[in-house]
């Protein structure tokens, strides 16, 4: 059963053996806070799983740039685009479930 509300998703996998219910999984997600401030691109994200999680930066379909996170429960990371050419870049940040995917306008 999956419940999601606004931002949030909650999962809960069930078993049903001989009319006998049991919880076998349950997960929470909550999508990034990603935000541009100038040159600098900001990430919030609180890891409820603790799972290994990545960062990545795409113009079209090549990879520029990728930094592999710590799973930390609380993660709060910048990357520094003023390096970056004119264009519309693709910010990906994937965990071992999910992956959000934003684009990002540089002028």
């Amino acid at each position: 059963m999956s419940v999601t509300s606004g931002k949030e998703t909650n999962d809960t996998w069930f078993n049903i053996n001989c009319g006998v219910v049991s919880v076998e999984g349950i997960r929470k997600s909550i999508e990034p806070c990603v935000q541009k401030d100038g040159d600098i691109l900001k990430m919030l994200y609180l890891n409820f799983q603790m799972e290994d999680m990545g960062l990545y930066v795409y113009k079209g379909n090549s990879l520029l740039f990728e930094i592999k996170l710590d799973p930390v429960f609380a993660v709060n990371q910048g990357l520094d685009l003023s390096k970056l050419l004119q264009g519309i870049y693709q910010i990906v940040f994937a965990n071992e479930h999910n992956y959000y995917t934003y684009d990002i306008k540089i002028n």
